[in-house]
């Protein structure tokens, strides 16, 4: 997926009121394409050349090393917005989970 669209998305669902992931407890996770673990981000562009800050250790990572990331929701409603939300955004690959409230949107595939 190209940055332009990774950027787009992010700030749409950053902006959403249905978002739960503001807390501490409920983080959004990415997957790079060289990594296997998952790493906390933060949706909004901290550095405003499309590197999302990890957790403030390892240090950016950028739209383009992206293969996938879970947002996580509180409540199947929000879910359910979200997703709303994604398809008014134009074509993005994501599934959904309804036991784990999640949305897994895809990068690569």
């Amino acid at each position: 997926m190209s940055d332009t669209k990774w950027a787009k998305l992010f700030h749409a669902i950053q902006n959403c009121e249905c978002n739960s992931f503001w807390d501490n407890r409920n983080h959004v996770l990415a997957k790079t394409l060289t990594e296997e673990q998952l790493r906390v981000i933060r949706l909004g562009d901290c550095y405003g050349d499309g590197r999302y800050t990890a957790d403030d250790i390892a240090g950016p990572i950028r739209t383009n090393e992206i293969e996938y990331i879970i947002i996580p929701f509180l409540t199947n409603d929000n879910l359910y917005k979200t997703k709303e939300l994604i398809d008014s955004l134009g074509k993005y690959e994501y599934d959904v989970d309804e036991t784990e409230r999640t949305i897994t949107l895809f990068g690569y595939r």
